[in-house]
């Protein structure tokens, strides 16, 4: 897929990527690094620091005031950079009146606030990092039925669901995502199972955080070889959909933009990012990643309305690759024409790499 334009995250309010005036600017958060870890003693939970920093093991206790009963079993998850630790509390209510909320705080217990106030039961917790900004993924359930289970998406500075699943998750990924995590232990995607009436599971599917990265093609383009950006695969903004060439080599597509269109910024996602879903059948999880099957563009030449052109050359990754155009180039309309590639491992165009 391919974007030329306005880029936008679910419930967020600081774009990532801004393009101004033939400029663009992408911000990378760094936060401090220290490596901790939780430990439960005696029904206390500690978070234990790296031997290597001056810091002693703190007795962090989110059940002190309203201890879970025997049954429950307590939820803690500390984030990727190891500053937050999320867990559950009852908050009663719901069936049996067994409702749990999540909570997350800092690492020490500072800055507490109620993340998810449910009135299920919360089974586990995951963290999720995209572009920087965290997200929680909870598990629920609800009446001792794991068939009805559920998770749902919480983004930690808003506090906003900004998804909910249906199925339980069983682990994570950490490969595959459109964006590499900036935190090393970050987890990419959830795998899960949907369970049906007998608590047998009987489809599987996964999610990636990126899916809650949302895309518009920008307002200046009027058609893409005459078919409309809202209908073509370049533009459409959906994982699950790619721009697909022919077996001859060297295919293109030409850009045509509205008179007024001033944009300089041309964003470029690589290959097929769609995971195809398991049969239903087997293993867990035994789906297909497209990504690395199909051949992905490597040298593109974009000839512009005056017959100039401008050689670009991507690298072979998931990541979103930004370009910017100068301001000499025209943009009454661009031809894009794909010269070489990366070989898929099921197909490839022409002789040789990058042929």
């Amino acid at each position: 897929m391919m974007y030329f334009g306005k880029f936008s995250k679910a419930a967020s309010h600081v774009s990532t990527i801004f393009i101004l005036s033939g400029l663009f600017f992408l911000l990378l958060a760094s936060p401090a690094f220290a490596i901790r870890s939780l430990e439960w003693r005696d029904g206390n939970l500690w978070i234990i620091p790296d031997p290597s920093l001056n810091e002693e093991a703190i007795l962090f206790q989110p059940y002190i005031d309203n201890p879970p009963d025997e049954w429950m079993n307590p939820v803690a998850v500390m984030s990727p950079d190891f500053g937050w630790v999320v867990y559950s509390r009852h908050t009663g209510g719901g069936y049996e009146n067994e409702g749990q909320s999540c909570f997350v705080s800092r690492w020490n217990g500072a800055d507490e606030k109620l993340l998810l106030e449910t009135t299920r039961i919360i089974e586990n917790g995951w963290w999720l990092e995209c572009q920087g900004e965290f997200y929680v993924a909870i598990q629920l359930s609800t009446g001792g039925t794991i068939y009805r289970s559920f998770f749902q998406i919480v983004g930690l500075e808003s506090g906003e669901v900004e998804a909910t699943i249906e199925g339980r998750i069983y682990g994570a990924s950490y490969w595959g995502a459109r964006y590499q995590p900036q935190q090393f232990y970050s987890a990419v995607g959830l795998r899960y199972e949907v369970l049906s009436f007998d608590e047998e599971p009987y489809r599987w599917g996964i999610f990636y955080v990126d899916e809650l990265t949302k895309y518009a093609p920008a307002d200046g383009i009027l058609d893409i070889d005459g078919t409309p950006v809202s209908e073509c695969e370049l533009t459409d903004g959906d994982v699950r959909t790619a721009w697909i060439a022919d077996s001859t080599c060297q295919p293109g597509f030409t850009i045509n933009y509205d008179s007024d269109f001033n944009g300089r910024a041309l964003l470029i996602q690589s290959g097929y990012q769609w995971h195809e879903p398991p049969p239903g059948e087997g293993l867990p999880w035994e789906g297909t990643d497209m990504w690395p099957l199909y051949d992905r563009p490597k040298t593109i030449l974009l000839t512009f309305s005056d017959g100039r052109d401008m050689e670009i050359e991507l690298v072979d990754t998931r990541c979103i690759q930004i370009f910017s155009i100068p301001e000499e180039y025209p943009l009454g309309h661009i031809k894009v024409t794909i010269q070489s590639v990366y070989w898929g491992t099921e197909t490839h165009c022409g002789e040789g790499e990058g042929g």
